[in-house]
């Protein structure tokens, strides 16, 4: 299709930016949110789902605004060295890396073990 990008040239794209936009798919997650991170640049996510939201919040670098209209060049510049602290210490994490499944299932393990989420 004319305009598009080959998968190799979109992750190009993303790995030289410092947010990537990650609209909602179809579902309640987008898989543009890990591919962001997987690249280095900080997902800009749409509020969608108060509990997804405060999941993201906690265990991954990203901005979340209610609407498009939030965004702005000084919210991006105040926030960028906060997210990209947490980028850096998201590889380093004892714990694991968020972007495995493996820490998910750890996640999901003990949250079950402790009877669920209090939201």
């Amino acid at each position: 299709e004319k305009g598009s990008l080959t998968q190799d040239e979109y992750r190009g794209e993303v790995a030289v930016h410092r947010y990537v936009f990650c609209p909602p798919g179809n579902g309640l997650d987008t898989h543009r949110t890990y591919e962001a991170l997987q690249m280095g640049a900080v997902p800009v996510l749409l509020a969608t789902n108060k509990a997804l939201d405060a999941l993201y919040a906690q265990h991954l670098p990203l901005l979340i605004v209610s609407e498009l209209s939030q965004l702005s060049l000084s919210l991006l510049e105040a926030q960028y060295p906060r997210l990209l602290r947490a980028m850096e210490a998201m590889w380093r994490r004892p714990e694991g890396n968020p972007l495995t499944r493996a820490y998910w299932e750890r996640h999901v393990r003990g949250v079950l073990e402790r009877g669920g989420y209090d939201l």
